[in-house]
């Protein structure tokens, strides 16, 4: 699962750069002060921090998860 979420914030990252040019691209025709690029931002802004969580997961360094049945 760790490897997963490790991929997956690879993925997020590369979202985040390209809404954020997309971002920058629909400003600059716009304005910034339209609802598109705004929404670009935000999407950005979402996915670096998913991003940036799924990495901090995906590279924890995690003990044995489950319990043996001799301690339950």
């Amino acid at each position: 699962m760790q490897k997963f979420s490790y991929v997956m914030s690879w993925v997020c990252l590369v979202l985040a750069v390209v809404s954020a040019v997309f971002c920058y691209l629909k400003g600059q025709t716009l304005g910034f002060n339209h609802v598109i690029p705004a929404s670009a931002g935000a999407t950005a802004f979402f996915f670096m921090t998913a991003g940036g969580v799924l990495m901090t997961i995906g590279t924890t360094n995690l003990p044995k998860l489950h319990f043996d049945k001799d301690e339950l």
